[in-house]
């Protein structure tokens, strides 16, 4: 399948952003298959669908606004055939992730995690 590649900043929180933090990722984005994105970061293949490429693209302001620079939150360098085997493999992951938010009720209500 066809994935665009998206280079994106990406923030582990507001205070990472303001101090200029943050780090670069490069992702694929399958569009035809419910806006899958996958991401190579800290040694693992993370995956959830619905990445809105539209609000990403957009320009937003940067750390340096006193001078009114904007800066992209994501650019698209390109698109790459992507083997089958691994939009699979990264769809059923995002689905599975899905699945398990329905049991953050079940694991809360074990009396030593919650």
């Amino acid at each position: 399948m066809k994935a665009k590649i998206i280079e994106e900043v990406i923030y582990e929180g507001t205070m990472d952003w303001v101090h200029g933090g943050g780090q670069m990722v490069r992702r694929l984005l399958i569009e035809e298959k419910n806006d899958l994105c996958i991401t190579f970061f800290q040694d693992q293949l993370l995956a959830f669908t619905g990445y809105d490429l539209d609000k990403h693209l957009r320009n937003v302001p940067s750390q340096d606004d006193e001078f009114g620079i904007e800066q992209k939150l994501a650019i698209v360098l390109g698109e790459v055939e992507v083997p089958d085997d691994l939009v699979e493999a990264a769809f059923a992951f995002a689905n599975a992730g899905k699945k398990l938010v329905e049991f953050i009720p079940k694991f809360k209500s074990l009396s030593k995690l919650s």
